[in-house]
């Protein structure tokens, strides 16, 4: 082999491990806005069959690892992978996902809020309630007698 072979060698590596180093996985959440209550389906995107995603929660960080196999059967089409996770607390959490536990290839972070429902009241606020209506009883019945 010349000279001019191992460079042009040279360059389609150098070309490829930036193009695999460069993947991107976007993830999709759906709900968008989760609450509490509701758990999370995780959606990306791969080519290879047998292609799979996994989740690992470590507090309010969640890593995703999708992993394609060795010789498998790749198409030209994406299609959708999936994972589920929750419900989790209320709070922000950040995420990261990994092509092939390596390479970062998504971050970002989401919301998950607390359960709509009634209002709420602290314990003073709830004691002060009970002493009116209790007051309130009391003097409506002094009235009836």
């Amino acid at each position: 082999m010349n000279k001019v072979t191992y460079f042009a060698f040279g360059v389609l590596a150098v070309f490829t491990n930036l193009s695999i180093a460069a993947q991107s996985c976007p993830l999709t959440f759906q709900p968008p806005n989760p609450n509490s209550s509701q758990r999370i389906v995780i959606t990306a995107s791969a080519n290879c069959v047998g292609s799979s995603i996994a989740a690992q929660q470590n507090g309010n960080t969640i890593r995703f690892n999708l992993t394609t196999p060795s010789g498998g059967l790749c198409l030209s089409a994406p299609f959708p992978i999936t994972t589920t996770i929750g419900p989790l607390a209320p709070g922000t959490y950040t995420y990261e996902a990994y092509f092939d536990s390596e390479s970062l290839c998504s971050s970002g972070s989401f919301v998950v809020t607390g359960v709509p429902g009634g209002a709420t009241l602290s314990p003073g606020m709830l004691i002060a309630l009970i002493i009116v209506l209790v007051a309130a009883g009391w003097k409506a019945v002094g009235r009836v007698w």
